[in-house]
């Protein structure tokens, strides 16, 4: 009876060591996106203390791509910087999402929430980079996502907007297989300033806009696109052609 008690109060301070030590560290994932001209990969990483994580996405190089895909028609791929980098930051303690995302150039500082998912948590497990994982699905605004988590790290962060798991999200995609989220990797001893987990700078003169808002910017932004892109353009020597602009897919439909 004396070694039952004795355990048990080990295990609880070694419960109590973790919740008071304020986990720091970082998180580095890779997110694949599919569309019709095929994949296009994005790396981020979260700097995490605590209850506070930002998501910010390792620098790329600007670049543009030209295929030719007939006599007639040309595919023209960029990849454009914006102004300002975008960010996701969560606090989990008030519930508070905060984004910060451009849609063609302009720039906008969107106030969300994390008590957005609903996970269903499965009895179903496998082996992920080493981590007995364990299968969770959610239904979140307009797709069904699959997510895998680690119980045995006690980190509810995640890529994207994804968290309130018990245990760090490893693995996630949707039904579809359009977006697919994978852990690379995890430095629980990393250091760096804490002053790097809030609103960048360049945006503190902004204002919020609820998602609800950036939603509707995006709508109207396609719709406008889409009207461009029936424009018939007539060159000085008789010929014409148009030119077609597709954003890329919406990952929450409202």
């Amino acid at each position: 009876m004396g070694k039952i008690i004795q355990i048990t109060i080990v295990l609880l301070f070694l419960s109590m060591g973790f919740l008071q030590a304020q986990p720091k560290g970082t998180l580095n994932y890779k997110v694949t996106i599919k569309n019709q001209f095929g994949d296009n990969e994005v790396n981020y990483i979260i700097y995490f203390n605590g209850r506070k994580s930002i998501e910010l996405g390792v620098p790329t190089k600007q670049f543009s791509t030209t295929e030719k895909i007939s006599e007639t028609e040309i595919h023209e791929n960029r990849v454009i910087k914006s102004k300002k980098q975008s960010f996701i930051y969560k606090d989990l303690r008030s519930k508070k999402l905060i984004l910060g995302e451009s849609i063609m150039f302009k720039e906008f500082l969107i106030s969300d929430t994390l008590n957005n998912f609903k996970w269903t948590i499965m009895s179903e497990h496998k082996k992920i980079l080493n981590y007995t994982c364990t299968k969770a699905t959610v239904n979140f605004r307009g797709r069904k996502y699959t997510a895998w988590f680690a119980e045995d790290i006690p980190l509810q962060f995640g890529p994207w907007k994804f968290g309130g798991l018990p245990g760090l999200i490893v693995k996630v995609n949707d039904y579809e297989g359009k977006f697919d989220y994978e852990l690379t990797g995890i430095n629980l001893k990393a250091k760096f300033d804490d002053k790097i987990i809030q609103i960048p700078s360049e945006y503190i003169k902004d204002q919020f806009i609820s998602h609800q808002h950036f939603i509707q910017i995006l709508n109207k932004k396609i719709a406008d696109y889409a009207k461009m892109s029936k424009v018939v353009h007539t060159s000085k020597d008789g010929s014409y052609g148009s030119v077609t602009i597709i954003l890329p897919e919406k990952q929450e439909k409202f």
